[in-house]
Order: structure tokens, then sequence, then C-alpha cells
């Protein structure tokens, strides 16, 4: 309908391309490679935006996975491009704003989408200079042109390198990868961390040994159901401190104030709701460490419960709540 024969050439597309291009102070059509670095980061901060939309949040694993992939993606693409800094975050108000008539509810998630993007983009910017000048050591000293899987098993373990990003690099040199090497060692990664997680028992991240920073929690459940609280800190299923959680993620969700029981003395700990305006988060258990920090285990049912956020803890009247029957007579 526009004359044009790819989609990079549509207006909405080409806007965002546009603005890609503003930030790193290139245009399009000028230069072949630089052409391809705008196509992938156009392409791939157009499917961020969609997916944090939707509740994805990078991972390591599953459709989280596929986020960060990527969002580090776009972000090497960026650095081929002289833009050294966050700067996806800013492109997606355009997307947001081109898809505005079709897809209204991504303008009221902007705020988060950004907030998401830009996080993701400061966490892999602290290592990628490095992890790039690593991998050029590791090129020079490759003899052939296949990579060694240790070295990029190495770049993905310390660097957070995905594998498809660092074959991307290769090719650009002529050089293929050892993927056989790379996922026999990623395998036994898994197997060795599934082992461990077994050692120490399936619901191991829901007991009283995660160390959170932070000041015990207020109890306020004897005298009430329901609490106005903050997220102190947030753990995932791996046992380790995340500064969000997307829907179907399983974690541990720490507030400063709770109306939840804690398990105690035999007594099972309470179940219900944390809600925010950009999450629903269900509690099955609430537990209590050493240092009287209250744990609510549980699953994001939608949205996205981040560190910082302001929450409705409720427990429901009737079925939710271990202390029911005492508190009745």
């Amino acid at each position: 309908m526009q004359g044009v024969d790819n989609i990079f050439e549509v207006d909405t597309v080409q806007n965002i391309m546009n603005k890609i291009a503003e930030i790193a102070g290139v245009k399009y059509h000028d230069d072949k490679k630089q052409d391809i670095s705008l196509r992938v980061i156009t392409d791939h901060v157009r499917s961020s935006t969609f997916m944090i939309g939707d509740g994805v949040i990078p991972s390591n694993n599953g459709r989280g996975y596929v986020l960060r992939r990527l969002i580090r993606r776009a972000c090497r693409h960026g650095r081929l491009l002289g833009v050294n800094e966050p700067f996806l975050y800013k492109v997606c108000d355009t997307v947001i704003s081109e898809n505005a008539t079709a897809y209204p509810e991504l303008g009221d998630k902007a705020e988060l989408i950004k907030k998401i993007l830009l996080a993701e983009e400061e966490s892999f910017g602290k290592t990628i200079d490095a992890g790039l000048a690593l991998l050029d050591e590791y090129i020079e000293k490759t003899a052939g042109t296949v990579f060694s899987g240790e070295d990029a098993f190495k770049l993905n373990d310390t660097f957070g390198f995905p594998l498809d990003l660092t074959k991307d690099i290769l090719s650009e040199r002529g050089l293929s990868v050892d993927e056989e090497k790379f996922n026999e060692l990623l395998e036994l990664q898994k197997k060795t961390a599934r082992a461990a997680r077994k050692d120490a028992g399936a619901d191991a991240w829901k007991g009283s040994n995660v160390k959170i920073e932070a000041d015990a929690t207020e109890f306020v459940g004897y005298t009430d159901m329901s609490a106005d609280a903050k997220v102190l800190a947030i753990i995932n299923t791996d046992g380790e401190s995340v500064d969000m959680l997307g829907a179907g993620e399983k974690g541990v969700v720490a507030l400063d104030i709770t109306p939840f029981y804690a398990m105690s003395g035999g007594q099972v700990g309470d179940s219900g709701k944390i809600s925010s305006v950009a999450a629903v988060f269900e509690v099955g258990d609430t537990t209590k460490n050493g240092d009287g920090i209250f744990l609510h285990s549980g699953t994001v049912e939608s949205g996205v419960i981040s560190v910082g956020d302001k929450v409705k803890a409720d427990i429901p009247s009737s079925g939710g709540s271990a202390r029911g029957s005492w508190q009745s007579r």
C-alpha cells in the first residue's frame, strides 16, 4: 500500500529506525553495515517492547531468555553504531507512539517498559566491553576457522554473552563455533545446578536461609487482614536477588509491612494476594527468616512486580488465613 518492498520501509517502522539513527548520528542507506545494525535494533526493540508489555521480563530461561537475547543483541549493534550508553529505553517511546492506535495498552505500561529496558541495558553494559575485549583475545589465538566451545562458554557464563551473539560476531570474522562442546558444558552446568537444588531441598529458595539486606518486616496481622506495603526484595527460584518477576514466574517477595502470618510453631503460613497497579502476586505460603523478614512465596499471576513497588497485601476473609479459626474464637 505504501509502495515499498520490505517492512523496514513502512512508515511506522521507519520512524522507529529514524529515532535510532538520530541517537547514533547516522543515516539509513549511507552504509550497508550500519544499515544492518539499524534494522537489527529496530526489529529487536519493537519485539522487546511488546514482550515486556505482555508481562515478559529478562531472565536466564524460557521466554525471558529470548527477551534477554534480543536486548543484548540490540545493545551490541548499538556499540557498532558508536552508541556506548543505554539507548533502547529512549527508542521505546517511539515504538509505543507508532503503535498507539492498535495497541493502546502499551501506553499504560510505558514507564514499566522503559524501566525494564534501562535496567537490562545497564546490567549488560557493565560487562559487554570487557567481554568484547576478551572475545577479541580468544579470536586472535584461534587456529583455523572453528572457535573454542570452552571459550564461548566462558563468555556466556562470565559475561552473559548468549551463544547467538558470539556466533554473530564470529561470523563477521569468518569463524564458526564448536557448538557441541558449548552445549556439553552448558548441560553439565545445568545438571550441577539441579543437583545442588535437590541436595538443598526442592523448595530451598523459599526457606529462612535466603539472605536479604533489609530491616525486619513489621507484622500487623493480629489486627489487620490487609495492609499497604512496599516491596523490599525479590528472590527468584534460583535463590538469586532480582529486581522484578514477570507473569508466570515463581519467587519470594519481601515487604516492609505484612498482615501475612509466617509459619511458626507448627501453624502454617498465610496465603493470599499482593497486588500493585502493575501486577498481581498470588501468595501460596509465608515463612520468616532469622532476621525477622517475612518471605511471601508464590507466583506472579499477571503483570510485573518490582522492588520498590507500592502494593496492597490482602488475606481473604476465609480460606487463606491460618489464623481464621482462633481469631473467630
